[in-house]
């Protein structure tokens, strides 16, 4: 925090003060702002009409999978057979009244490898939908995190304008009764000048970014309770090391998960294309119902039972280009597959390599530079009060803790959305994942 122009004494006090009050701050809110961001993150799982869309998908392909293997439906016939003409039903002996019933059989395995080939496609449509969450999820809490950048940085530098105003104040002040030139004041009213033109843009950042996260999360969502956006928090490190978090990328990342999906479907439909060359059974049951003849003669009833079989004579122009295509669209899984695992152990790797060095930079600014800096302004301030110093190194002090601050609350963005993407490359889920399926 920069300091005042003010006593020794006093201005202890006030930075104790102001140390409690903000640590209070961090504890009464931390909870607030972790429950602002799941609100989010569950508002955005549960609105979101892309997700809506894909999840639809999802429950369309899921109930295909039931009909896949079913059997067709059976055929019901009905008619006259072997009528003469003129129209007859009693001239002819083989005139009857039919009626029959027909079913196809398809060949053993095929209801099997149709069933694994839908609940294939449902698993990548599935992991689509999940994936997508995912991704939704990782934005909105990088959208978040961006947020509170943007308005603690509004905030650091509207203290720094306030700190400056003041400096002027006392540079007029001791100009008035000769203990200060005019160069202090200019100076001064300059660097008042120059920061109130930076807290313009910070406050249009703080609004912009504020819009970005509304309209991801929906216009309606309700804002009843007001969005708690407080200055930026580590998050708790990965609780693995890179190898793990590889391993468990593999296991539960949607988007791989689709990618094996695709793999699974390429094969079920190579099985069931070759499956294809063997013939399907039509069983077919009839009654023939005949009345007696013209001169009286009572004739029995007949029934009939017949099997009937396709040819498979075009087969190979049929099924062999879609074995062709199930084998190249496989070739195509696998290569992705890998190049998707090559992917996701690379940007793990550099997230981590981000987090390690973030949370360094922090932590050296926390408890060394911003302490050292701020010392020295005290230092300064004394002097100056005195006479000793000039405004200039002042300026120079103030501008320099302004600038750690800010490289402070970037490091630990940048460590946030590393941890962000970390979660993402593995389908962790935040606590607001009981939205993903409303």
């Amino acid at each position: 925090m920069i300091g005042s122009f003010s006593k020794p004494r006093q201005r202890s006090s006030r930075s104790a003060i102001r140390a409690v009050c903000h640590l209070l701050f961090i504890i009464g809110t931390s909870q607030a702002i972790a429950a602002d961001v799941d609100r989010l993150v569950e508002h955005a799982l549960r609105h979101n009409p892309e997700l809506r869309a894909a999840r639809a998908r999802a429950d369309a392909a899921d109930a295909r999978v039931a009909s896949a293997g079913a059997l067709d439906d059976p055929m019901l016939e009905a008619g006259i057979v072997n009528a003469p003409l003129p129209f007859s039903l009693r001239r002819e002996d083989m005139t009857m009244q039919m009626v029959a019933v027909s079913q196809r059989l398809p060949y053993a395995g095929k209801r099997e490898l149709r069933r694994n080939l839908a609940a294939a496609e449902a698993s990548g449509v599935e992991s689509v939908a999940d994936e997508l969450a995912n991704r939704l999820r990782r934005d909105v809490r990088a959208g978040y995190a961006d947020l509170e950048l943007a308005a603690a940085m509004a905030r650091l530098n509207r203290r720094t304008l306030e700190d400056l105003r003041r400096a002027a104040e006392i540079a007029e002040q001791r100009f008035a009764v000769g203990k200060a030139t005019q160069i202090d004041v200019l100076m001064a009213q300059s660097q008042v000048a120059r920061s109130g033109q930076i807290q313009v843009r910070l406050d249009r950042d703080e609004v912009s970014r504020r819009s970005e996260l509304t309209h991801m999360v929906l216009e309606d969502f309700d804002e009843s309770a007001p969005l708690e956006v407080g200055d930026p928090m580590l998050l708790p490190e990965p609780d693995a090391v890179a190898g793990a978090l590889i391993e468990r990328a593999e296991h539960a990342r949607p988007a791989l998960r689709a990618r094996l999906a695709e793999q699974e479907r390429s094969a079920a439909a190579i099985a069931l294309a070759r499956r294809e060359y063997y013939p399907d059974v039509d069983i077919k049951l009839g009654y023939g119902i005949r009345r007696a003849m013209l001169d009286g003669t009572k004739r029995d009833d007949v029934v009939s039972l017949t099997f009937a079989v396709n040819l498979p004579i075009w087969r190979k122009n049929k099924l062999e280009p879609r074995v062709a295509e199930a084998r190249a669209a496989g070739v195509e899984a696998r290569d992705m597959i890998e190049r998707e695992r090559h992917d996701i152990r690379s940007s793990i790797e550099q997230a981590l390599a981000t987090v390690k060095a973030e949370r360094s930079a922090e932590l050296l600014a926390r408890t060394q530079l911003l302490p050292q800096l701020r010392a020295a302004l005290a230092s300064a301030e004394e002097a100056y009060q005195s006479s000793k110093s000039d405004l200039t190194q002042l300026i120079e002090l103030r501008t320099q803790i302004n600038e750690a601050e800010t490289n402070r609350l970037v490091a630990i963005t940048a460590h946030n959305r590393a941890v962000i993407e970390i979660d993402y490359l593995t389908g962790a889920k935040t606590p607001a994942a009981a939205g993903d399926k409303p």
